[in-house]
């Protein structure tokens, strides 16, 4: 997986590797920009995907729903980073 938002003044550069086995989900990510990276652990299937993802002082809920053509993504944390909900779509 690669995720990249950048603008003029903001850069996010989210990399990771995910295996998927009868459900459960596990894997690594990093974000370079600020140099942090961690574990991922969750589970899913048919299209939906809950995931935690962990780091040192960090952690976050990802919700992954795919219909058809469609995609939608919503990340939630406590810390400074509130959340982000991005939906993407096939032509």
């Amino acid at each position: 997986m690669t995720l990249v938002c950048a603008s003029e003044s903001y850069k996010f550069d989210l990399r990771g590797n995910v295996i998927a086995q009868r459900g459960t989900i596990s894997g690594t990510w990093s974000e370079s920009s600020r140099g942090v990276n961690g574990t991922l652990e969750g589970r899913g299937g048919n299209g939906d995907f809950q995931v935690v993802a962990s780091a040192a002082g960090f952690t976050a809920n990802i919700a992954l729903s795919t219909r058809g053509k469609r995609q939608s993504i919503s990340i939630r944390t406590e810390t400074g980073f509130r959340g982000a909900n991005i939906s993407l779509s096939r032509l």
